[in-house]
């Protein structure tokens, strides 16, 4: 499990994220051993417990954090989405060989 200093900037941030993994964790290791899909029903299942246990930290299966970066970047084709990228996270917008400008 690795996690970014860039995204986990809180406490609750942190906590949510560690409990969201360790429901992938669960779900992988203990039976039925269900990795794929990496959100399916094992998953689920693994979250509600968590939710229980703990109801003041959400499981959810994708953040919406809004996370601080120094410099945003742009892909230069036209044919990828006009979002701009984070170079640091990664960017997962376009072709990672596709040149970038500062957005």
């Amino acid at each position: 499990m690795e996690l970014s200093s860039k995204v986990l900037d809180s406490r609750e941030r942190l906590r949510a994220t560690l409990l969201h993994e360790l429901c992938h964790v669960a779900a992988w290791v203990l039976p039925p051993h269900a990795a794929k899909p990496p959100h399916g029903p094992v998953f689920k299942r693994w979250a509600a417990a968590a939710a229980a246990a703990h109801p003041d930290v959400p499981v959810t299966t994708c953040h919406s954090y809004n996370i601080h970066v120094p410099f945003q970047w742009q892909c230069e084709n036209p044919e990828c989405a006009p979002r701009p990228c984070n170079l640091v996270l990664g960017c997962t917008t376009c072709d990672p060989s596709h040149p970038k400008v500062p957005a």
